[in-house]
């Protein structure tokens, strides 16, 4: 009888940059250890951020915070957190959201198939959290609708009439796949001059077998997300991204979900609220 694999180890890597996001930072590290299947370490990567990375040394003597020696920014943030990590599963958390008690179980569970080599959950926005000051995206209808009211519906997320996609900012990835691809691209990254939007996007096209979990993660917007400033460069952004990736892949793969948004996505939203405004 042939001898059972060993059971595959979670590294669980969350990126942070800013002190105005503590209340959630430490939430969603509290959700963590609230999982049913807990990781078996947690990587705090801390992008060029003196006073956030000194005051995140001491609440949380069970988690490894390191800082970012990349570029800043998400991508060179997540390199970092890979190059630290030890498990077998790359595990990616935003430093805004808190998981479902079953999340991370139901993203290792596909990983029994030695085919699959990532998942991903689907994201929900939250309201406003206790100390943030986020707020549901409800009063973002004001000015846009359902289908725009989350500026992350750029990337095809938040649509309510559209099977939820998993976000890239909750992914897992077998470790190996991420040792052999190249880095992320850190022209591929936001909060830097000039950014994209696809953060470590370079690493993602090269993952062909990819299984997608019911299980979320709830965000938090912050207000100055919910404007049409905001939106506009999110869109900006994003397209700036797009031209790399097409660049890199063709336009074939490079701009497949745009096709579908365009001849899917937007015909059924001018069809639900054409229905809407006959009522």
């Amino acid at each position: 009888m042939p001898a059972l694999a060993p059971p595959l180890t979670v590294s669980v890597l969350i990126c942070a940059y800013t002190e105005r996001r503590w209340p959630l930072l430490s939430a969603a590290i509290d959700s963590l250890r609230s999982q049913r299947r807990r990781p078996d370490e947690t990587v705090l990567v801390i992008d060029h951020n003196a006073s956030l990375l000194a005051r995140a040394a001491e609440p949380f003597p069970d988690v490894q915070v390191v800082r970012n020696v990349e570029a800043q920014g998400l991508s060179g943030s997540r390199n970092t957190g890979v190059h630290h990590s030890r498990g077998d599963v790359f595990v990616f958390l935003d430093d805004d959201a808190v998981a479902d008690v079953d999340w991370l179980s139901s993203l290792i569970e596909p990983f029994d198939d030695p085919l699959v080599l990532g998942t991903g959950a689907s994201r929900r926005r939250s309201g406003r959290h206790r100390g943030c000051s986020g707020f549901h995206l409800s009063s973002c209808g004001r000015w846009a609708p359902a289908g725009l009211a989350c500026p992350s519906s750029v990337r095809g997320c938040a649509i309510p009439w559209v099977e939820p996609w998993p976000s890239g900012a909750r992914p897992s990835c077998a470790s190996a796949v991420f040792r052999t691809a190249s880095d992320a691209s850190a022209t591929l990254t936001r909060g830097v001059k000039r950014p994209s939007g696809l953060s470590g996007c370079s690493r993602r096209c090269r993952i062909a077998t990819f299984c997608t979990s019911r299980r979320r993660a709830s965000s938090t917007t912050p207000a100055d997300r919910a404007t049409w400033r905001y939106f506009l460069s999110r869109c900006w952004s994003e397209g700036r991204s797009k031209a790399v990736v097409t660049d890199l892949v063709g336009r074939t793969d490079g701009l497949a979900s745009e096709r579908s948004y365009v001849s899917r996505v937007l015909p059924r939203g001018h069809h639900r609220y054409a229905r809407r405004a006959a009522r």
